[in-house]
């Protein structure tokens, strides 16, 4: 019999939250699977239970979660424990470094970002989700009440503070896609993504 809610471990009831809000879940994966370079060695950070990294074809996922960490591998992804402040990866191994939801709770982002820019490849390609905090789709997450358990500790940074860090850490070609969901009409989401290239060559 399945555990309540107020029971289960919050890395399998933050799993379940995918399967009860599809609508949010599917849109999000929509929006990204057109901006994912094809033919590239990607990697997720915070990648949690693996929901975005295997559908999205990562070839591997970090996250300092034990627990999500599990999940996600039984699932099949290479799930390593780490933080994105201290990534344990080589230098320039991958062509894309995504970041989704474990966007939201960097405590370094300058610091982890930086990490970003070391283990991409010159060339490589940076995708940052952003979503807003008075935005419909920030307050759907912080207003609901299964969500807020995840969300309320979310750091929802704007895209303006996040390019200044991208650009100091060395990225250029800066660019910021809206996402429009549908749901939401005329409205934007409140959602963008951030594509940041990392200079094919050294510049200086």
């Amino acid at each position: 019999m399945k555990g309540s809610s107020a029971t289960q471990p919050v890395a399998e009831r933050f799993d379940r939250w995918f399967d009860e809000h599809p609508r949010i879940y599917q849109s999000i994966l929509n929006a990204l699977e057109g901006l994912i370079p094809q033919k590239e060695r990607s990697i997720e950070i915070g990648a949690e239970t693996g929901r975005f990294a295997i559908p999205l074809q990562m070839m591997a996922g970090i996250e300092p979660s034990p627990e999500m960490t599990k999940i996600a591998k039984g699932r099949g992804l290479e799930a390593i424990m780490g933080a994105g402040e201290c990534l344990p990866l080589q230098d320039m191994r991958f062509g894309c470094v995504l970041f989704v939801f474990g966007s939201f709770f960097i405590e370094d982002v300058g610091r982890t970002i930086s990490e970003a820019f070391r283990v991409l490849r010159p060339g490589g390609v940076l995708i940052f989700t952003v979503i807003e905090m008075d935005s419909p789709l920030g307050q759907e997450l912080v207003n609901d009440a299964e969500s807020r358990l995840f969300f309320e500790s979310a750091r929802f940074r704007g895209d303006v503070t996040l390019k200044k860090e991208l650009r100091d850490a060395g990225f250029a070609r800066i660019e910021v896609v809206q996402v429009v969901f549908e749901d939401y009409g005329e409205k934007a989401s409140g959602m963008s993504v951030i594509r940041a290239h990392k200079p094919a060559t050294r510049q200086g």
